[in-house]
């Protein structure tokens, strides 16, 4: 060992493997050097034991077969297809659209000739048209027979409708009032039984307010006991205070010429006109203040009262 604590292999090496001889030494080379030792030298591969595939085929010619084509309907053996759509060459056809080569005489997808008449379409048939507008014009008249009737009905249960019924059309021009405007925003019908009845806004040109009962309970009446009308907030209550579940609207009919009957509780009513809002100086009538289920109507249509 030195001083400077590098190591120096002061005696012989010693043999990797002293009790290995090699049986085949490879013969030393031109240099005087010892060849690589390779364990494998000796040793004969057979090609055909197991494990061992056949080396792949050396690569030659792929084979090729020509593709028959049978020809489709309204085709010949001599059609070679459809042509590229921008081939100036190709006449359309006015039957099926599709293109054909010049030397053709008739279509070959439909087998047409372009000189024959060109068929219009189903919808342009016109048995087709005059069966369709008979059809619209049934619709109508069905549609028209199931909307509702605005007409002024008979004041008999046997006409009490579900509901008020209403409606945005066109109306008739209202009458003329104090300090106010009526503005009509549809029709309006319906056939009920009497609630119950309010003058308050009687100094409002006769005004008569009247809590209407519709459909099953408004056939049935017995009203009384059962069900009591809330004139301020426009509802109908239970005995008990609550809320009843049942149709009903608060009419208020409009009567500047005193054309409307005198109206009791318990009576058959039916009315027909137009419902609409007031416009001017007045605080009520108008659209801010009118309620659910809260109309202002002008019966130009007429007011029918009957006793059961």
């Amino acid at each position: 060992m030195s001083d400077d604590l590098d190591f120096i292999d002061d005696g012989p090496s010693r043999p990797k493997n002293p009790g290995f001889t090699d049986p085949n030494p490879a013969p030393p080379s031109p240099d005087g050097d010892q060849a690589p030792f390779n364990p494998f030298a000796n040793v004969t591969v057979d090609a055909n034991q197991p494990g061992l595939g056949a080396p792949p085929p050396a690569p030659g010619p792929i084979a090729t077969s020509a593709a028959t084509v049978t020809p489709g309907p309204g085709q010949d053996a001599s059609d070679d297809g459809a042509r590229p759509a921008r081939r100036d060459d190709l006449w359309t056809c006015p039957h099926c659209q599709v293109g054909n080569k010049p030397d053709r005489s008739t279509c070959r997808s439909c087998g047409k000739s372009p000189d024959d008449p060109v068929a219009k379409p189903w919808f342009l048939n016109p048995a087709v048209i005059g069966a369709a507008v008979v059809a619209l014009i049934v619709l109508i008249v069905i549609a028209s027979r199931l909307g509702p009737d605005f007409t002024l009905q008979e004041a008999h249960r046997d006409n009490v409708t579900s509901s008020v019924m209403t409606d945005t059309s066109p109306a008739r021009p209202g009458p003329e009032l104090d300090n106010a405007s009526y503005v009509p925003r549809g029709r309006i019908a319906g056939v009920g039984r009497v609630l119950a009845v309010s003058n308050q806004y009687q100094n409002f040109h006769g005004t008569v307010t009247v809590a209407v009962v519709f459909g099953r309970e408004g056939e049935e009446g017995g009203l009384d006991g059962q069900f009591t009308a809330s004139f301020d907030r426009c509802e109908v209550l239970l005995p008990n205070r609550v809320p009843a579940r049942v149709s009903f609207a608060f009419i208020h009919l409009l009567d500047p010429d005193g054309s409307v009957p005198d109206i009791r509780p318990g009576q058959m009513i039916s009315f027909s006109g137009d419902h609409g809002v007031l416009e001017g100086e007045r605080n009520w009538g108008t659209v801010s203040t009118m309620k659910d289920r809260e109309y202002l109507v002008h019966p130009w249509a007429g007011v029918r009262i009957a006793t059961p």
